[in-house]
């Protein structure tokens, strides 16, 4: 019986008590690290769903001009990739991290599809029957 108390209180064990006592206390002096990086992180958030946002405006702009200016040439598609690629990125940005739809990125990127229609009617010869102007 005398052994196993002999065990318990035994120096090694006392030591790893008052060390753990020791860096306990010490964490309770410094704030914790999370404080830091949760203010940051809000900023680099609120930034990142401006840039989303911003992403949304830029495929509503190369939407509409694509659907505006098709006519004048074939090289007019890459206006309607661009307001796809902006578009589509802004909408799963918007969905994916911030759980919000981007109502701008959305008609962009349906102007994007519809100005790609609309070259595809305009080289096949459809678009004169459909529209005769």
């Amino acid at each position: 019986m005398e052994s196993t108390s002999a065990i318990n209180a035994s120096p090694d064990t006392e030591d790893f008590a008052e060390k753990e006592e020791e860096l306990h206390s010490k964490s309770e002096k410094f704030p914790s690290s999370t404080e830091y990086v949760d203010t940051e992180s809000d900023e680099v958030e609120e930034a990142a769903a401006r840039a989303a946002i911003q992403g949304g405006t830029f495929g509503l702009i190369l939407g509409i001009l694509a659907c505006i200016l098709f006519k004048l040439s074939d090289l007019m598609l890459v206006l309607s990739f661009g307001a796809i690629f902006y578009s589509g990125r802004a909408l799963y940005y918007g969905l994916r991290r911030y759980v919000m739809l981007i109502w701008r990125a959305l008609v962009g990127l349906l102007l994007g599809v519809l100005s790609v229609g609309l070259h595809y009617l305009n080289v096949s010869g459809q678009l004169q029957n459909i529209m005769p102007f």
